[in-house]
């Protein structure tokens, strides 16, 4: 995989984790494979292997989800 592959996954992850995107358009298998080529530790990358792709429809209902989980404990 190249370098700059490598970053653009991993650029999506962060933009998925941030709530500034909705989709993640790469597996587990490619997350890992990106997180091995920017050489991040071992630690860091066992929890990507459960990532999977999510469309936008899927994003906005677990966003929801999670809103609402959090109202519920205010």
């Amino acid at each position: 995989m190249k370098a700059r592959i490598a970053m653009k996954i991993l650029k999506a992850k962060a933009e998925y984790q941030e709530l500034s995107r909705l989709d993640f358009p790469y597996t587990g298998a490619q997350l890992m494979t990106a997180a091995k080529r920017a050489k991040l530790p071992c630690e860091w990358r066992k929890k990507y292997r459960s990532w999977r792709k999510v469309s936008k429809s899927e994003g906005w209902q677990e966003l929801n989800e999670l809103f609402n989980r959090i109202s519920k404990s205010i």
